[in-house]
C-alpha cells in the first residue's frame, strides 16, 4: 500500500504542474484601427512588416484599340518596387514605401513619330479629412512624389512599342491600408496617369476618351 501512495501522490502532483502550466485561453483580437483614426504619433511607430508588397485595385483601364489606323496612345499595366527608402529608389525623402514604374504604350495601327505629347499624374487622397492631422501627415507620403506631368523628348514610338517601363516613375510611402480595400471607410491613394496627345497627328478625338488608368492603392503581405 505504502507503494501505491507514493505513485498516487506523484501522479497527483503532476497533473497540478500540467493545470498551472497550460496556457490561458486565447483573447480574440482587436480590429485593426483605420489609419485616419490614428494620432499621428501612432502612425508614427508603425513599420511594414518584411514581406509588405505594394499591391493596387483598378478602378478605370485603358480600353482596346479604338481606331484601326493612326496612333493609339494609352497608359500601361504599372509595376512596382521593393519595399525600401524613397532616396534608394531616386526621389529626394528617406520615407520607406514604393516606387511605381509607369509606362505608356502606342496600341495603335502606325508608328509614332512626335515628341512633346505628355503623360499627366495625379494623387488624391481618399476617406481621410482634409485639414486634419492625419491628411498632413499622409498626404506628403501618399502624394508628395506620386504626381507630375512628364514630356515625352524620347522620339519614335512603333505601333506595338512603349515607352521604358519607369517613364514615368512614381513613389508611394509607408504606411498603407491594407487590400482587400473598403472603399467607404479605408483611407488610401487613388491615382489617375492620363496621356495628353492632344496634338499628336493620326490620334484622333476618340484616342482621347481611352487613355485613362486609375488605380488605388493598398498593400499585401501575400
Amino acid at each position: 500500500m505504502r507503494h501505491v501512495t507514493v505513485v498516487s501522490v506523484i501522479v497527483l502532483l503532476a497533473l497540478a504542474a500540467t493545470a498551472i502550466a497550460a496556457p490561458p485561453p486565447p483573447v480574440k483580437a482587436q480590429a485593426a484601427k483605420n489609419l485616419a483614426q490614428m494620432s499621428v504619433e501612432e502612425l508614427e511607430k508603425l513599420k511594414a512588416p518584411p514581406n509588405a508588397k505594394m499591391s493596387m485595385v483598378v478602378k478605370i483601364k485603358p480600353i482596346a484599340i479604338v481606331q484601326q489606323t493612326g496612333v493609339d496612345l494609352v497608359v500601361g499595366d504599372p509595376k512596382f518596387s521593393q519595399h525600401m527608402p524613397g532616396n534608394q529608389l531616386g526621389f529626394n525623402t528617406t520615407m520607406n514605401g514604393w516606387k511605381t514604374f509607369w509606362s505608356v504604350v502606342n496600341q495603335g495601327k502606325n508608328a509614332l513619330n512626335q515628341s512633346g505629347w505628355k503623360i499627366k499624374i495625379t494623387c488624391e487622397l481618399v476617406n481621410v479629412p482634409p485639414g486634419s492631422a492625419q491628411y498632413n501627415y499622409l498626404f506628403p507620403r501618399w502624394c508628395g512624389f506620386n504626381q507630375g506631368e512628364w514630356t515625352w523628348t524620347g522620339g519614335a514610338l512603333p505601333a506595338g512599342g512603349s515607352t521604358p517601363q519607369g517613364w514615368p516613375s512614381t513613389f508611394t510611402g509607408f504606411p498603407l491600408s491594407t487590400c482587400y480595400l473598403n472603399e467607404a471607410a479605408d483611407p488610401f491613394p487613388r491615382v489617375t496617369a492620363t496621356v495628353d496627345s492632344t496634338h499628336v497627328v493620326g490620334e484622333g478625338a476618340q484616342g482621347e476618351t481611352n487613355n485613362v488608368y486609375q488605380i488605388d492603392m493598398c498593400m499585401t503581405t501575400q
